[in-house]
């Protein structure tokens, strides 16, 4: 959205625009996959074994070739059902590179977390005081990422390229996480009086934009009325290498 706002990507426009490539859903060569999709998990792009093994390997496949390959793809119309997509989350990142000309954990640093006053990233290297790092666990105490895994972690030199890191590897605190939902709840401003966001982007982020099926959700968040009774929240979870997270506010409250 901040994008949007620079003029520098259309939500409803082709992300293969932005990649310089096609992308399309081998089933719906004439559908468009736009950004929008992609933040809504209705793109029909899925977490394929080839994206997993891609994602969890020091050689990744080049985002390029897995975006060709029909195993990528749900089979179902984009923009048409609801599939949750870690991969998709990596390609918007992908396209937003391209279309800054920056990578993506600089833009995010330099444009968000900086005004913000957060310390954080999406590469552990680039965190000021390693040793607030915390070591990631197994559900038998054994390290599953473990400080000098995360330290050693490196995206690919050319931008558009790097889709193992942007789908969930941000290190942060849990209240710095906590500021960045404050920009969600004051009209895109921050904690600290930074304004960061247009107010019309919020509402677009916490509008519905898609639902079915009990499935509520806006851009990059979902909807719900069961988290705390009688009220709707907006909220996101989280898990991976034994690290669990979650999120969920009020807008009235």
């Amino acid at each position: 959205m901040k994008l949007s706002e620079e003029g520098r990507m259309d939500i409803d426009a082709d992300t293969g625009y932005y990649l310089g490539y096609r992308v399309r859903s081998p089933k719906y060569p004439d559908t468009v996959i736009t950004p929008r999709m992609l933040m809504t998990h209705t793109s029909g792009i899925v977490d394929s074994g080839t994206f997993l093994k891609s994602r969890n390997s020091t050689s990744s496949t080049p985002l390029k070739k897995l975006l060709s390959l029909s195993s990528s793809y749900s089979g179902n119309r984009p923009g048409k059902a609801h599939r949750y997509s870690n991969f998709g989350a990596a390609v918007l990142a992908a396209a937003a590179e391209k279309s800054t000309g920056t990578p993506f954990y600089e833009y995010t640093e330099n444009e968000l977390f900086q005004p913000l006053g957060i310390k954080g990233s999406f590469l552990a290297s680039r965190i000021a005081d390693p040793d607030t790092i915390a070591c990631l666990y197994d559900t038998d105490g054994r390290p599953s990422y473990s400080i000098q895994r995360q330290l050693r972690e490196k995206c690919a030199e050319e931008l558009g390229q790097t889709h193992h890191i942007y789908q969930g590897n941000i290190t942060i605190s849990a209240t710095d996480y906590a500021r960045l939902i404050c920009v969600l709840l004051d009209g895109g401003k921050g904690e600290n009086g930074q304004q960061v966001l247009s107010s019309d982007s919020v509402n677009e982020i916490l509008k519905v934009q898609y639902s079915d099926g009990g499935i509520r959700c806006g851009l990059c968040n979902f909807l719900s009325d069961g988290i705390v009774k009688g009220r709707t929240m907006h909220y996101h979870t989280g898990s991976n290498f034994g690290m669990y997270s979650s999120f969920a506010f009020d807008t009235d409250e």
